[in-house]
């Protein structure tokens, strides 16, 4: 069945790093300590890192003391904006098993998958990186 959220490693990793930086108080981090903590690579990363910056969700800044750190506040970035940035846009709808034309007189599933992706969509565009660190535990 088709994916539900195509999610590529470079969104997952720019969707996580930006998370990273969203908790309260971090400030700046190097892609390296990100990578670590995220056990990812550390070239990979660098290059989404990159892309963020291109796109406007982070800054960063060479040299001792130096790093990435979130141009916007964690409340005003959704997961959807990122995702959308990274991924382009993010569609909703569309038979699961990928065909064409169905051939039956309506899906199989009842429009379990149309409903399961309007929530995924709802989720991504109304949660922030400011929600994830909202209780400290990362509880959502």
């Amino acid at each position: 069945m088709r994916d539900i959220i195509r999610l590529s490693e470079a969104a997952s990793l720019g969707l996580h790093a930006l998370v990273l930086l969203a908790k309260p108080g971090t400030g700046r981090l190097t892609v390296k300590e990100m990578a670590e903590q995220m056990g990812a690579s550390p070239a990979h990363l660098s290059k989404v890192v990159q892309q963020l910056s291109r796109l406007g969700f982070v800054r960063s800044k060479s040299g001792p003391g130096g790093g990435v750190e979130l141009q916007r506040p964690p409340g005003e970035i959704s997961l959807l904006q990122v995702y959308e940035a990274l991924e382009g846009p993010y569609r909703v709808g569309g038979c699961p098993l990928g065909r064409e034309v169905c051939p039956f007189r309506g899906c199989i599933f009842g429009g379990l998958f149309s409903r399961v992706q309007e929530q995924v969509t709802d989720f991504l565009e109304h949660t922030t990186l400011g929600d994830f660190w909202g209780d400290e535990k990362g509880d959502m």
